[in-house]
């Protein structure tokens, strides 16, 4: 089966910041003698004693992934098998998942340089690297571990899917639009769907996006696996979300939760469903859950925010602290989202931003650092940046409302109007702060614009 996602094809398809299929985040806990560091300074143990150490770390738990690896661990003490060092490696993938821990991430990538170790050109092994490399946010190296597994074998799906993602990220957008082409020719399945999907809101096309998620969760639930389907749901929830789709949104984010219990992408989903409900009450203990399970700067954040706005100041504090000195560790993107969204320490926002900048230059890093500028008062700066993530044309209220404040900030009044006004058209409700500062500015342009025309009388 073939669908056309070229650029000349009616599903032309735009990238922008997120791999749909990389872990999302990371949390402090680990598999015993694993770090937790997704730098760019980790560095693997090389000697193969202490990769075994690391490839054999206990897994806890009675679940389907834990038998296998049990297994492969078995098979691995008695024999040196490239292929199944690969699978040992695919397997903490899974777990590094199901757990939302990317300790794991270690583990697999010790399996599969092990695997190359016993085969210097597998090429399984290599494109399950480049996928480690992804969640370090080491998206250059991942591209090219992904580009020399796929010359020893140009069909791999794992690879291609390594390779779309790093390019996304890199802001390659229409090499990425190939390489998901080509997942999409040799195997339609969640995988690709998936991408076929993102890509597709990413361009303005919420509908084809809905139907692509749908053909995707489809395809690839999997009783023994199902966090990847549950992503996806999450997915295509968010979709609804940025709709204004409330009850849409939890729908989708109950059915992921009834798939993967506890699961903190829909825990967090959900919450924003509540609050923007103006259900605070409902959404705190949701991120609370979330925070526990999986830390994350969005989620600290987000519940800050939920506690101010129950008049938790101290609380509210203690959760913006905690998120502030994550993102001080481990995620530089959207600590200085944080910082800009907040008006905090905007020159330690653009510096963290402008980093970020020079290592992907794509959608979600532009936007940010758009809104880091605005907030510097470089608006014309600014509008540059903003100019490229809105050409994508996606419908994210977030960058409607930056774009808009940018547009008016920068002298144009009107432009600016008409893309606040989209914002708030999509979804009224889409961020407590962020909504509320768009139709305050809003009103202010509307009471400028009044005032200009009754000074012309």
């Amino acid at each position: 089966m073939t669908l056309k996602l070229n650029r000349l094809s009616t599903l032309s398809l735009l990238a922008a910041a997120l791999a749909l299929l990389a872990l999302p985040g990371c949390k402090p806990s680990a598999p015993a003698g694993a770090s937790t560091s997704t730098s760019t300074s980790a560095a693997a143990p090389q000697g193969d004693a202490e990769l075994k150490a690391l490839a054999f770390t206990h897994a806890e738990g009675k679940d389907a992934i834990d038998t296998t690896i049990r297994g492969l661990k078995a098979r691995l003490e008695l024999e040196n098998n490239a292929d199944a060092w690969a699978v040992l490696a695919q397997q903490w993938i899974l777990k590094a998942r199901h757990t939302q821990d990317p300790g794991y991430y270690l583990s697999a990538d010790a399996a599969a340089q092990l695997a190359l170790k016993a085969d210097p050109g597998h090429a399984l092994a290599l494109g399950l690297r480049a996928t480690v490399k992804m969640n370090q946010h080491r998206f250059a190296e991942a591209r090219d571990m992904a580009r020399a597994a796929l010359r020893k074998d140009p069909e791999s799906l794992t690879s291609l899917g390594a390779l779309a993602d790093a390019l996304l990220e890199l802001g390659e957008v229409d090499a990425s639009a190939n390489a998901v082409q080509q997942m999409v020719n040799l195997k339609p399945d969640l995988a690709s769907y998936g991408r076929a999907a993102h890509l597709r809101w990413l361009h303005g096309d919420a509908e084809t996006a809905k139907r692509f998620y749908r053909s995707a969760i489809d395809s690839g639930t999997n009783p023994r696996a199902p966090e990847p389907a549950s992503w996806m749901v999450v997915q295509v929830a968010l979709v609804f979300f940025n709709q204004g789709d409330l009850d849409g949104a939890e729908a989708g984010f109950q059915l992921a939760l009834k798939r993967v219990p506890g699961y903190p992408p829909a825990l967090v989903g959900l919450a924003r469903v509540e609050l923007a409900r103006g259900l605070t009450a409902k959404a705190i203990p949701l991120l609370e859950q979330a925070w526990a399970k999986s830390q994350l700067v969005e989620t600290g954040w987000l519940l800050g925010d939920a506690r101010a706005a129950s008049g938790d100041d101290k609380g509210a504090r203690a959760a913006w602290d905690a998120a502030i000195a994550l993102g001080e560790r481990t995620d530089h993107l959207s600590l200085g989202n944080m910082l800009a969204a907040k008006s905090w320490r905007i020159p330690d926002a653009l510096q963290r931003l402008e980093g970020e900048l020079r290592e992907r230059p794509n959608q979600a890093v532009r936007d940010a650092y758009s809104w880091a500028l605005y907030r510097a008062g470089r608006f014309q700066e600014a509008k540059a940046q903003s100019d490229q993530v809105m050409a994508l044309g996606t419908p994210e209220p977030r960058y409607f409302f930056h774009a808009g404040a940018i547009r008016a900030a920068a002298g144009d009044a009107a432009s600016g109007r008409a893309l606040l006004e989209r914002a708030l058209k999509l979804n009224p409700a889409f961020d407590l702060e962020a909504a509320r500062e768009c139709k305050d500015l809003l009103a202010k342009l509307d009471a400028a614009a009044v005032g200009a025309v009754a000074g012309g009388r």
